[in-house]
């Protein structure tokens, strides 16, 4: 009979389509959705079946092919059900933060999914052996038992995406996998007695295996403290992306969403429609004033921002042209969830959210145009659907920018922002060689630091597309860091990529984004360095070691990691317990540079100054605090601090006046 063995072949193909689609989702917490993470996953995997092929075969002709089931599905067990805390242990690795990028992930993927891999592969060559011993006929027994092989993992696939993953998250199917595995091994051990010593021998090594490394490495850690050193809100896993909500460490006000390793989104808490904070990204800053250029003479406005996010721009056409058309493609209904629970979106925000990938949501818009449907024209279409890991190619095509185009209204701009490194690019140049093929007028803008010092780094750059030529006088943003590009830098750039334009059927976007990959990853590697060696530090300072923790913030600015704003504040509150406080003063000054909107830098300062007796320059820092941040009125430590400044001063005056 081929039931046992078909039903065997089945549940072993669907466990492995299960990890690899699951895994890729785990996995992406620490390595994103690039090109180098799927191919990765994908290579590694089938170089694991194809292991596990050749050597579960050579296995079944020397060894009872019951024997080797119920050890490999006892090791598998094991493999599958260690991979959450063995990700999360290669993602913090220190080891793997000096290699390259794309060695990192290979090495990542290759750890957690080559084992399993060559272990479930081992399944079918030793099934089809077993169901060949019981005499039936050769040709229709393989056919069947591949036949069953391809069932499973046809289920598999269907089963983790539109089920396991939205119900279950990610590490919690991976032990449900280890323990359907588990459940099979038991299973052939109850059908063959004989093993039993054996089996229960295994489960032995992969009970105490499993304990001590969920001991060392926690499934579901007590965090509440982000890398980035804000308070964790919330954190959820969606069909999309692992959602996370936190405060900003420097600005209790703000708070940040992440998706995936992205930070998204920041809004401010006191008013989610302000893009005014010094904590808000310049890029957003950057639409709020395009918008109030081309909304000055209209009381309202008809928009459709592509991609929802935090819902910061919506928010602010609301809340400035009442009665306005906002409308969003956001393809993910948990993350419009979370804005409205924890990012200040109004459950009554009479906006029109569409939960749809955005390329089907402008041709429905078409579809219904072409019905006879009067939908009007939009005035602004704002992009931000696009991040450094993952651009939805079918969004940068010029078949979907004709389509934009048919939306517009005819003084309608298009604005969208992308992420690249300009000394390379690629991407950027056939992102503009494919919007001026549709757009008559296409004007680049990018940070004046990205032209400069940081060429070589990420950044966000924004395209302003539009139908009609733009008043140059009024495009001098200078309340951003953004300057439009020269025509002769607009030239430059367009031929970075061959003057490639991007089509449906040609849309090369991860190679073109292939430095930027690089680029990201390595920061999100120094980051989490970092991010260790700022928590040792603090280990360090408050054992009282001083000297030792002024050498790990050290360790952090030579990084050239994001934040190092927060290395030189706390140098300089260690130089002053050292009551070295012209020292002090110097780390407080070059935190401010870093970041003019860290509070606690200036306060710092406020206080290495008014013991030095620079009570002028103390107060002035303590002011330029209390502009920034008003509310600090009522923090009892800042009060105390002002007093002590008053005093002074009143003791000074006094003094003159003698």
């Amino acid at each position: 009979m081929l039931l046992m063995p078909s039903a065997t072949v089945f549940v072993g193909s669907l466990c492995i389509m299960v990890l690899e689609l699951t895994a890729g989702r785990l996995m992406a917490a620490f390595l994103g959705y690039s090109l180098y993470t799927w191919t990765s996953v994908i290579g590694v995997v089938l170089a694991g079946i194809a292991a596990g092929n050749f050597f579960g075969g050579r296995l079944a002709d020397r060894y009872t092919p019951r024997a080797i089931l119920i050890i490999v599905f006892g090791m598998a067990a094991l493999a599958c059900g260690i991979i959450p805390p063995l990700n999360r242990l290669l993602g913090d690795a220190m080891l793997l933060l000096a290699i390259s990028w794309p060695l990192k992930v290979m090495l990542h993927v290759t750890a957690l999914l080559l084992l399993p891999s060559i272990l479930l592969g081992m399944v079918s060559p030793v099934v089809a052996t077993w169901a060949l011993q019981q005499g039936l006929r050769t040709g229709r027994t393989v056919g069947d038992i591949f036949a069953w092989s391809a069932v499973g993992s046809i289920v598999g696939t269907f089963l983790t995406g539109f089920l396991l993953i939205p119900v279950l998250g990610t590490a919690a199917i991976m032990l449900a996998v280890a323990g359907v595995l588990a459940a099979l091994s038991l299973l052939f051990v109850v059908q063959d007695r004989e093993q039993a010593p054996l089996a229960l021998l295994l489960t032995a090594v992969i009970s105490l295996l499993a304990f001590v490394l969920y001991r060392v490495v926690p499934l579901a850690p007590a965090q509440t403290i982000d890398q980035a050193g804000g308070e964790v809100l919330f954190k959820r896993e969606s069909q999309y992306s692992h959602i996370r909500v936190i405060t900003d460490a420097n600005a209790p006000h703000m708070r940040v969403l992440m998706l995936d390793q992205l930070a998204h989104s920041r809004v401010d808490m006191r008013n989610p429609a302000n893009l005014d904070g010094l904590q808000q990204y310049s890029y957003v800053k950057f639409y709020g004033l395009f918008t109030d250029m081309l909304g000055t003479e209209k009381e309202t406005l008809r928009t459709l921002s592509l991609g929802g996010g935090g819902y910061v721009i919506p928010q602010y056409v609301a809340a400035n042209w009442p009665g306005s058309h906002v409308e969003v493609a956001e393809i993910d209904p948990a993350v419009t969830e979370t804005a409205m629970e924890y990012l200040g979106l109004p459950r009554d925000h009479g906006m029109a959210i569409v939960h749809l990938d955005v390329r089907n949501h402008i041709d429905d818009l078409l579809r219904r145009q072409q019905l006879g449907e009067d939908l009007g024209q939009y005035d602004l279409i704002y992009g931000d659907a696009f991040n450094d890991f993952t651009v939805p190619f079918q969004l940068t095509t010029v078949e979907f920018h004709q389509k934009l185009r048919t939306l517009m209204a005819p003084a309608g701009v298009y604005l969208l922002n992308v992420v690249d490194v300009f000394s390379s690019g690629r991407f950027l140049g056939a992102e503009l060689a494919t919007l001026r093929s549709v757009f008559p007028w296409v004007y680049v803008f990018a940070p004046g630091s990205a032209l400069g010092s940081r060429a070589d780094q990420r950044d966000t750059f924004v395209f302003v597309c539009a139908l009609q030529p733009l008043n140059d006088a009024l495009m001098e943003f200078s309340d951003t860091p953004y300057r439009r590009l020269s025509d002769a830098e607009v030239e430059e750039l367009a031929t970075r990529a061959g003057s490639i334009i991007l089509t449906d059927n040609y849309a090369p976007v991860e190679n073109l984004l292939a430095a930027v990959t690089r680029a990201g990853g390595a920061l999100g590697d120094r980051e989490r360095l970092a991010g260790k060696l700022l928590d040792r530090a603090g280990a360090l300072a408050q054992a009282g070691r001083l000297d030792a923790a002024l050498a790990q913030y050290r360790k952090v600015i030579a990084l050239d990691a994001p934040r190092p704003d927060l290395a030189h504040n706390n140098i300089a509150a260690l130089l002053a317990r050292q009551q070295k406080f012209d020292e002090a003063v110097q780390e407080f000054r070059a935190a401010i540079a870093q970041n003019p909107g860290l509070i606690p830098a200036h306060m710092g300062l406020a206080r290495a100054l008014l013991v030095l007796g620079r009570v002028t320059q103390a107060a002035d820092s303590f002011q330029v605090a209390l502009e920034r941040q008003p509310d600090l009125v009522a923090n009892p430590s800042y009060v105390e601090l002002a007093r002590s400044i008053m005093e002074r001063e009143q003791r000074l005056r006094r003094l003159q006046q003698r």
